[in-house]
């Protein structure tokens, strides 16, 4: 279980490091300094990232609901 929080911290910080990302590529993107495809490979990563936050969250549930 300790892992699975782990875990869960540094996917966090990817997430918040995935956010920064798409709205810096969006402010570059409107401004034309920066291509779409980079903008859509931002938002990919942050789509990856809350997938696998909600995964360890339900791995963490299923080992809590194992002990009890």
């Amino acid at each position: 279980m300790n892992e699975t929080e782990a875990m869960i911290t540094v996917i966090d910080e990817q997430l918040k490091y995935s956010k920064s990302l798409i709205e810096v590529n969006g402010k570059l993107m409107n401004a034309g300094e920066t291509k779409v495809t980079d903008y859509i490979l931002a938002l990919n990563n942050y789509i990856t990232a809350k997938k696998l936050i909600t995964q360890n969250c339900i791995s963490r549930l299923q080992i809590i609901n194992q002990l009890n």
